[in-house]
């Protein structure tokens, strides 16, 4: 994805932009969209505002400005609505206001009072907590909270906007602060151990502490400008200035290198860490740039008038001689003029040249295991991107880069300002670009260049990337959907699955959906080279064992759709004019259908494997964490 401020391409699951240190919004995972696929998107998903456990599944959904609540595995009993006003009529749940279920399904937490100041990424609400089906009063955690998370106790942390103080409550509405300034935070997964970042300065500072709060927090890192923390919190990378430290089990940081631009990868499992030097030699415009007339430009001065008056012979009309007369020579006088012209436009270029410094791409890329620090190779690249193997035992992560060694030098004499110089040299770049995999400790180079929505699944050791295809009017372009295999024995062949692809759906155990001839938000959908369906919502896919949810046929005047199911072999259809819906698995969905758009109503059933839906309630307006059709 890209980021939201700086618009660098990031990787999917990051919470921070590596370039800028912006914070980004916590969207659905379940697109891998790159520069190719020009996507609109479809809602965001999370699995808050639902609970499925032993014999309750409920879901929670807005009705008369209430947060509401259905059991569905016993839907003949009495929804619930819980006491407490949403907020503002329009202010329709998204991905940042959620309703969250504690572990046991014995608690409720959920917001009222919502607000959504302008200009804002982040709503403000109260949280309040209640048990599961009372309708009286709830115990009211805090107000202006713009995140939290449940933990297993019954316990929720949250952050309250104004000085983003990081605070603790139990569930009988006692808080204890944690910090202030706080941008973000992760728990380990027992719980025990909470790490945060907080702002300070344009940098960030990492702290630590246990969630018991029985000891006092410790500063792991200040002025940090980059930062990676692996999955259970057991391994912390961080840059401070230029210097890469590592953070084990929350100990003193110990220095790995210098001179570090980014972090790639972070794996506590295998204690590695992979990262980016760029070197102090840079590319400078002498290097990329012949300068041809040099020679020539010495002996071009500026054309005086007085040099291009000539004597000529001109016959007198009244004596019918020919007599010697002084004539300016117009024609010459102005090729000197556009001659001159020239010559300084490419002494202008060779000033700009002077400061033309092209550092960012030379990089060198190291990997830090076993106590040492390793290169692995050096190369020419924008970017180098981690594709969500966080956590994980494989370091596996793709990148593009350039065989400078082919890219020739641009003549001065063809160059006409300095934004030629660019473009020339942006299209030298291009016919040299290859596709690269990092796997296995080594730099495989694809037999394709894959510069678009690059997949990598290392558990199936196998990858998918687009590959364009101009036309030669540069008119039109179109995506071909290659594949590769990752791991020790790949040899970096590239194989056809598909040509004429939009976009990649989704990749998840080794079958890849993808959609092709796309035309106003909706395709055919594939999977692994086989047709799935037609008119198929672009981003509606949903998991489920061994196939997806997805949508068809969708009405943008009414923002409905049909709903289908796909289980690997066939499809069959789940509801009709669709507005939102929430999938528990493959045979258990809420669906909000026959919405208007005008009342912001509609009808909440639920599917559970039959074709009959099950009525549960009417005039609902939303369900927390469904999928919602928008442009």
């Amino acid at each position: 994805m890209k980021c939201v401020s700086c618009g660098c391409e990031i990787s999917e699951n990051a919470k921070f932009c590596p370039h800028c240190g912006a914070k980004q919004p916590k969207l659905s995972k379940k697109l891998v969209i790159g520069a190719a696929a020009v996507i609109l998107a479809v809602g965001v998903v999370s699995a808050a505002g639902v609970f499925l456990s032993g014999n309750h599944k409920y879901v929670a959904y807005l009705k008369n400005n209430s947060v509401n609540q259905a059991d569905l595995e016993h839907h003949k009993k009495e929804t619930v609505e819980y006491s407490g006003d949403y907020g503002e009529e329009d202010n329709n749940p998204d991905a940042y206001v959620k309703v969250e279920y504690s572990k046991d399904g014995k608690y409720i937490f959920y917001p009222t009072e919502v607000t959504h100041e302008k200009n804002t990424v982040y709503p403000e609400y109260c949280l309040n907590m209640q048990k599961v089906g009372k309708e009286e009063d709830p115990i009211k955690l805090d107000n202006s909270v713009w995140q939290y998370h449940v933990l297993e106790q019954n316990k929720v942390l949250y952050i309250k906007s104004g000085n983003n103080t990081l605070y603790i409550n139990d569930k009988k509405g006692n808080k204890e602060k944690i910090a202030s300034h706080v941008e973000d935070y992760h728990i380990d997964k027992d719980e025990k151990n909470i790490v945060w970042i907080e702002a300070e300065d344009g940098s960030y500072a990492i702290y630590q502490q246990d969630l018991a709060l029985k000891k006092e927090k410790k500063a792991l890192a200040a002025n940090v400008s980059f930062f990676d923390i692996s999955e259970n919190l057991k391994q912390i990378a961080v840059v401070e200035e230029d210097t890469l430290y590592v953070i084990r089990n929350f100990d003193d940081k110990k220095k790995i290198a210098s001179h570090v631009s980014g972090i790639v990868s972070n794996s506590e499992q295998t204690g590695s860490i992979c990262y980016i030097k760029v070197p102090d030699r840079v590319l400078t415009g002498a290097d990329i740039v012949e300068d041809d007339c040099l020679e020539s430009d010495v002996n071009i001065k500026e054309p005086y008038y007085d040099n291009y008056i000539v004597q000529r012979a001109e016959k007198n009309e009244y004596t019918g001689r020919y007599e010697r007369v002084e004539a300016f020579d117009q024609d010459a006088y102005d090729q000197a003029w556009e001659q001159y012209e020239a010559k300084e436009n490419r002494d202008k270029i060779r000033e700009e040249l002077k400061e033309l410094e092209l550092g960012s791409y030379m990089k060198e890329l190291y990997c830090f295991r076993n106590g040492k620090e390793e290169l692995v190779e050096k190369f020419y690249a924008e970017q180098v991107y981690d594709y969500g193997t966080e956590g994980k035992k494989n370091e596996v992560f793709a990148f593009n880069r350039y065989r400078m060694e082919e890219v020739p030098q641009i003549k001065m004499s063809e160059i006409e300002s300095f934004s030629d110089l660019a473009d020339l040299y942006y299209e030298n770049l291009n016919n040299v670009k290859e596709s690269c995999i990092y796997t296995e400790k080594k730099v495989i180079t694809l037999s394709e260049n894959l510069e678009y929505a690059v997949a990598l699944e290392p558990e199936k050791k196998i990858g998918y990337g687009l590959k364009a295809e101009t036309s030669e009017e540069e008119v039109t372009r179109t995506y071909t959907l290659m594949s590769f295999q990752i791991g020790e024995s790949s040899d970096g062949s590239c194989k056809i699955v598909a040509e004429n692809v939009d976009s990649i759906q989704m990749l998840t155990e080794g079958k890849i959906y993808y959609l092709t001839d796309v035309n106003e938000s909706a395709g055919e959908l594939y999977c692994n080279g086989e047709h799935v369906d037609s008119d198929v919502f672009v981003g509606s896919l949903e998991n489920v064992k061994d196939g997806v949810a997805y949508a068809v046929d969708y009405d943008g005047n009414k923002g409905r759709a049909t709903l289908k199911l796909y289980n690997g072999k066939e499809n069959r259809k789940i509801a009709d004019d669709v507005y939102a819906y929430h999938v528990f698995d493959e045979k258990n969905i809420a669906v909000l259908v026959n919405y208007s758009l005008d009342s912001k109503e509609g009808d909440l059933k639920y599917y559970r494997g039959k074709d009959k839906l099950l009525e549960i309630d009417e005039d609902v307006t939303a369900i927390f964490g469904g999928t919602v059709f928008y442009y």
